[in-house]
């Protein structure tokens, strides 16, 4: 486990997640800023150990905020089907049971070979995601999709644990829990980054190049060009930071997004846009 830093005011953490079933701390990076000074990303520890780190990192921070990169929640009518009335209720559920979930992939889910989309009649999509915008042609995918291309459905399921973990650490979900001085909240790294071909380290270093994130050093944004898992925690990591006074103020969120989540979203954006082809 790192070495945490001496107690700060405030700390904001951006996860980019991985559902992967081996070797996920490949693919699980973190950024941070420690009272508004932003540290290099790394890529060094697995789902369980990133939940310990959170909840480590919490009690050296007066004020957190964490996001992580995936679902934090299904559609209502298929929490009330499993006969769930809360989101984290559901979370027990797709812990005892989201493991055989992603093996046998019973509909609704889909992704695995011989198994197909459900038709237009059901309804796959949260509220929040039906409600954002296309980037480059480029949308949030169902959380019943668990294979594929951008699919997010294995990564939920095998993060949903970690929130009920962070939960009992006494962390806020949002929009589930009141708010706290230590909230986790749901992020689409996508949304944050806008239009840049991630998959490419040439894009990906002249996004880089541009304010606010040449004036970080070259230590931080060579980690964060080294891979597409490594960029888009740092710039959900920088995104969060520069809105950080919307996070100390969420927004009042319906019934419906009590149950199902919601995925946060600045109000603006300053970030730069790279116009070349948008690509996940």
């Amino acid at each position: 486990m790192p070495t945490l830093p001496a107690r700060t005011i405030f700390r904001v953490i951006a996860v980019d997640w991985s559902g992967a079933r081996k070797r996920a701390k490949r693919k699980i990076w973190r950024a941070e800023f420690l009272d508004a000074v932003p540290t290099a990303p790394e890529g060094d520890l697995d789902r369980e150990e990133i939940a310990d780190y959170l909840i480590q990192a919490k009690s050296t921070s007066r004020t957190m905020f964490v996001g992580l990169d995936f679902a934090f929640s299904y559609p209502e009518w298929y929490i009330r089907e499993l006969g769930c009335s809360s989101a984290p209720e559901f979370w027990r559920v797709a812990k005892a049971q989201g493991e055989q979930w992603l093996k046998a992939c019973p509909t609704p889910f889909w992704g695995r070979r011989s198994t197909t989309r459900p038709g237009p009649n059901c309804e796959i999509f949260r509220y929040t995601e039906r409600n954002q915008e296309s980037i480059g042609g480029i949308r949030p995918k169902s959380v019943f999709q668990v294979s594929g291309p951008g699919h997010v459905g294995t990564g939920s399921l095998r993060g949903m644990p970690a929130l009920l973990k962070l939960r009992d650490a006494g962390f806020a979900i949002w929009p589930f829990d009141p708010p706290n001085s230590h909230m986790v909240v749901e992020i689409y790294p996508r949304l944050l980054t806008k239009e840049v071909h991630k998959g490419n380290k040439n894009h990906r270093e002249r996004y880089l190049s541009a304010a606010p994130f040449s004036a970080f050093g070259a230590g931080w944004t060579g980690a964060a060009s080294s891979s597409e898992d490594a960029f888009d925690a740092a710039i959900s990591a920088v995104c969060m930071q520069e809105h950080l006074d919307e996070l100390q103020s969420l927004p009042a969120t319906t019934i419906q997004e009590q149950i199902e989540g919601k995925i946060w979203l600045p109000r603006s954006t300053l970030l730069p846009v790279d116009r070349s082809p948008a690509r996940r």
